[in-house]
Parts: C-alpha cells; sequence; structure tokens
C-alpha cells in the first residue's frame, strides 16, 4: 500500500522512479518505506533461519549444517582440502556480513533456538 501511494505521489509531482535519491528520500522517508538492502538483509535472514530449523534430514538443513561446520574448522573428512585458487564467495559469507561479521556458527544457534507459537507469528503487531 505504501508503495502505492509513493508511485501515485510521483505520478502527481511527474517524477519517475529513475530520479536521483536526493530527489526521491524526502518522499521515501516521508512513507517511510524501508531501503532496499534492509529487506534484502531480513530476507535472507529469514531463509537462513527457516533452513536452520528444518529437520534434519533435508538436505538443505545437510549442507547448511556442512558449511557452519566448515567455517568452525571442522572439515567433513579427515582427507578434505580446500581447493586452490581464490575461495568463492559464499551465501554464508553475505550473512556474516550482514550480521556485524558476527561468525555464522552464533548465527546458527541463534536460528535454531528461535521457535515461534502461533501467538507470535509477526515481530510487529499490526492493527486494523
Amino acid at each position: 500500500m505504501v508503495a502505492y501511494v509513493l508511485f501515485c505521489s510521483l505520478a502527481v509531482l511527474d517524477l519517475s522512479v529513475g530520479h536521483t535519491t536526493d530527489v526521491l528520500s524526502p518522499f521515501i522517508s516521508v512513507f517511510c518505506v524501508a531501503p532496499v538492502s534492509d529487506r534484502i538483509t531480513r530476507s535472507r535472514n529469514a531463509i537462513f533461519g527457516h533452513v536452520a530449523r528444518l529437520p534434519e534430514n533435508i538436505p538443505a538443513h545437510q549442507a547448511m549444517l556442512r558449511q557452519v561446520e566448515l567455517s568452525v574448522g571442522r572439515p567433513p573428512d579427515p582427507t578434505w582440502k580446500r581447493p586452490p585458487g581464490r575461495p568463492r564467495t559464499k551465501w554464508t559469507d553475505q550473512l556474516r556480513r550482514d550480521n556485524y561479521n558476527a561468525p555464522i556458527a552464533t548465527l546458527w544457534r541463534q536460528a535454531i533456538g528461535r521457535c515461534h507459537s502461533t501467538a507470535t507469528l509477526r515481530s510487529e503487531p499490526t492493527t486494523r
């Protein structure tokens, strides 16, 4: 709804979405639209939490657990060696950067520790 109001306001003022940030920032602050980077970070953390809370027999949970163990220093196999060359940027590296360089193992424990009851599914109370 907020995005629609922002879009209509820009149309009335004959501004396009392609205008620079300094032109659009007063409208964004008035309509309380969160920056896109914050929304991406929240979404990335939410997906990580969902994967962490999946049952242990699901392949996505197993793969993420292996990555967490590898980041702590526990290789999956004693004979395993890192491939030569520059390490690829991993999704867990981006998660760590989003969360102020917190270790991924700490984020994993926090995500598993979060349990939702039916009363607290939303982070903010909604009013109708």
